[in-house]
């Protein structure tokens, strides 16, 4: 059974060594990471919203991250999805990625998108999208890399206003 709460600032600690952990994340993206983590829970930037997973134990296995887009109306980023290895393929970002579309949508979101990579560690990313109702809207080649293209994935909610 997997629990989800509030971010806390002693999951900052958790997140790093999960995001280590998983081995798909360079230096560079674990730190913007820990950046937005501490944004928020310094306050200092709240238009990114986290949410924590949890096992029965009370242990951490995973989190993510979410925002509205900036000058936007209705769109949203799902910046982080991030699952502790021994925790992947359990349903836990499911759970998490379920939880953030129902706050989007409650929010009167009508777009998410998601960004990833094309290389080969991000391809169960990719399938995990793509079955969960994403369509890849965009792909912009050697985006990252040569050979490494930025694909944007796409959700669209039927909101009525």
């Amino acid at each position: 059974m997997i629990r989800l709460r509030d971010i806390r600032p002693e999951d900052r600690l958790l997140i790093k060594q999960m995001l280590k952990s998983t081995r798909h994340f360079t230096g560079t993206e674990i730190e913007t990471a820990l950046e937005l983590v501490d944004a928020f829970i310094q306050k200092t930037d709240l238009s990114y919203q986290f949410i924590v997973a949890e096992n029965t134990g009370g242990d951490f296995v995973g989190y993510g991250c979410w925002g509205q887009a900036p000058f936007t109306y209705g769109t949203y980023n799902i910046y982080w999805i991030a699952v502790s290895p021994e925790s992947q393929k359990k349903g836990v970002g499911s759970k998490i990625l379920s939880y953030m579309e129902t706050q989007i949508m409650n929010a009167h979101g009508r777009l998410i998108l998601i960004e990833t990579s094309s290389s080969k560690a991000y391809r169960d990313a990719r399938a995990f999208y793509e079955k969960k109702g994403y369509t890849m809207e965009s792909r912009i080649r050697d985006f990252y890399k040569p050979k490494d293209d930025r694909y944007i994935y796409v959700k669209r909610f039927d909101v009525f206003y």
